[in-house]
């Protein structure tokens, strides 16, 4: 009797543990083919695209996984919309005009508002699903705001400035603007998941700045044998960084505590955007010169799989979802 009880506990914890991960959904825009191409992960099979608007770059979703959020950047033409996606009905919603604000770019949900760089206005605009209105923004001033992250508590938000060489600090609580001057030309931009740093890598060359988020100041400044770092991600547990690098067709993995590099994987074919799974066991990188999607375990660092999203997956992102696309 006790080995059928602990039998039925295992196939109840399976089952949960299967209906979590089919519930989850992995985002990637195809920047040339103007869409969000939905992925099933656990059979790396597309499950919809859905079209946005012309040349999206970024991807963010809601925090109960219903929605999902494209910036619609464009090319020589500057965008100026958002795109709201359903991910249920795998349909976009509504197309939010942006009026004057021209090439938004990094996403950011905080408290069910999404935070968007304004690239062109130098300033951040936040958009609010619920009254489907753009209620706020902030001028930085700064040249080539790009990328966008919020701290874990959502109280700051931090964007990089290309052409200005600064990393911007807003603080939501206070209102309070501050620059952290980085040099060169900053892009590639995250968080670590305890909210102590900021790493922003720089689009020519190998150079990551680290940011002090307690003091607002660079407390080290590393140089990675990469020919860009406009990407970076942190592994869920914190240990990790993961930058790819397109120019050198690499993968660079750095230890987050040490700041040195760990690894390097070579992935032919331009590796731009990175995401990880909630639990941290693989790695999602988007191939823009072979238009796929490779698939790295993150235990032994080994591409497992690769599956095409269309033409050029650029950003990527996650939700968990109550359902997938019908």
């Amino acid at each position: 009797m006790r080995c059928l009880l602990l039998s039925a506990a295992l196939i109840g914890l399976a089952v949960s543990s299967s209906a979590h991960a089919a519930s989850a959904l992995l985002l990637v825009v195809d920047r040339d083919g103007d869409a969000l191409v939905v992925v099933d992960p656990a059979t790396k099979k597309v499950r919809a695209r859905v079209a946005v608007g012309h040349s999206p770059h970024e991807v963010a979703a809601s925090a109960d996984g219903k929605l999902a959020f494209v910036a619609n950047y464009g090319d020589a033409t500057p965008g100026s919309s958002l795109s709201v996606v359903d991910l249920e009905t795998a349909k976009e919603l509504r197309r939010v005009d942006l009026g004057a604000f021209r090439r938004p770019h990094g996403l950011a949900v905080v408290e069910g508002t999404v935070y968007f760089t304004a690239e062109m206005n130098r300033a951040v605009g936040r958009y609010d699903p619920k009254t489907d209105k753009v209620d706020r923004i902030v001028g930085l001033g700064r040249e080539g705001t790009h990328m966008i992250v919020a701290s874990p508590d959502g109280k700051a938000l931090y964007t990089t400035d290309i052409g200005s060489g600064s990393v911007s600090v807003i603080r939501r609580d206070t209102g309070k603007i501050a620059l952290v001057s980085v040099g060169g030309h900053p892009e590639g931009l995250a968080i670590s998941p305890d909210g102590r740093e900021v790493w922003a890598g720089q689009r020519e060359g190998g150079e990551v700045a680290i940011i002090d988020t307690e003091k607002n100041v660079v407390k080290a400044t590393i140089t990675l044998s990469a020919s860009m770092a406009a990407r970076l991600r942190f592994t869920p547990d914190g240990k990790r960084v993961l930058v790819p690098d397109p120019q050198s067709d690499l993968l660079i993995v750095v230890d987050a505590r040490t700041h040195k590099e760990a690894a390097k994987l070579s992935l032919a074919g331009a590796p731009l955007g990175v995401v990880t799974d909630p639990e941290g066991r693989f790695a999602y990188v988007g191939l823009a010169g072979e238009k796929k999607v490779a698939v790295i375990d993150l235990n032994d660092l080994t591409v497992t799989s690769t599956f095409d999203v269309g033409q050029i997956a650029d950003g990527m992102g996650w939700a968990v979802a109550p359902s997938g696309p019908k």
